[in-house]
């Protein structure tokens, strides 16, 4: 068997996790509990030893250089702004990594997910005709309780002159902030998944709104769809012009 590292940047080499857990024999299904301490994988028992029949599953200590990002199975809830459980979709992101993408029904908008115990989480709900919801969650804050849950993620309509509040934005002096750039990611996305939809960005500063009209830029979103205003409201908003 071998493992990844994928925060690894040079050449994401893979490494051979050696003996005993890695044999000769026909060891299959590996898998790894959520705090990433134990492994665990199908197998015929070795001869001489008494098994169930077929394969058995074997648990194991991993060893701290194969162990990955201890994570943790976190309940959260899609709810329309009644507060009644919606259809919708969960992303987890966090930096260095691909999101995790999961599916709530309709039925109560349940969904358990997965999340870091070290890095911070940004989950991202989205659900049909409505801007997404973003929650950053600490890992610290995770780790710290074995009952964690994110709770409920209201989401917003969409409509027309609608002013959404976008909180987490800290402009650096290069900036946005790299926690700043994976909320406003989130709008990207729905920029490109709405192509119709146009906004003006607005705050009270214009070091801020324009930082974030350039990321937008930066990211490929068209400029004839954003426009920007300084001297609002103190919080970031998102203004729909044009749906």
């Amino acid at each position: 068997m071998y493992f990844i590292n994928v925060n690894d940047t040079y050449l994401q080499r893979p490494t051979n996790m050696g003996l005993p857990i890695n044999s000769e024999d026909d060891e299959i299904c590996f898998g790894v509990t959520t705090d990433g301490k134990r492994g665990y994988y199908a197998a015929k028992p070795p001869e001489g030893v008494a098994g169930l029949g077929g394969s058995d599953v074997f648990f194991f200590d991993l060893y701290p250089a194969a162990q990955p990002e201890p994570m943790r199975l976190c309940p959260a809830r899609i709810i329309s702004p009644d507060g009644k459980p919606t259809a919708g979709s969960l992303s987890v992101c966090r930096k260095g990594a691909n999101p995790a993408r999961y599916t709530a029904d309709a039925t109560d908008g349940t969904v358990v997910v997965m999340l870091s115990m070290l890095e911070d989480n940004f989950v991202v709900a989205t659900a049909s005709n409505c801007l997404p919801t973003v929650r950053q969650i600490k890992g610290s804050a995770v780790k710290q309780r074995r009952d964690f849950m994110i709770g409920d993620l209201q989401m917003r309509p969409l409509k027309k002159d609608g002013r959404y509040t976008i909180n987490g934005i800290q402009v650096a002096t290069k900036g946005l902030s790299p926690a700043s750039k994976i909320i406003i990611d989130a709008y990207i996305e729905f920029l490109r998944e709405n192509p119709m939809v146009h906004i003006r960005i607005e705050g009270v500063t214009e070091t801020m709104v324009k930082a974030v009209y350039d990321y937008m830029i930066e990211q490929k979103t068209r400029s004839e769809r954003l426009s920007y205003k300084a001297g609002g409201s103190a919080e970031l908003q998102l203004v729909v012009v044009k749906m």
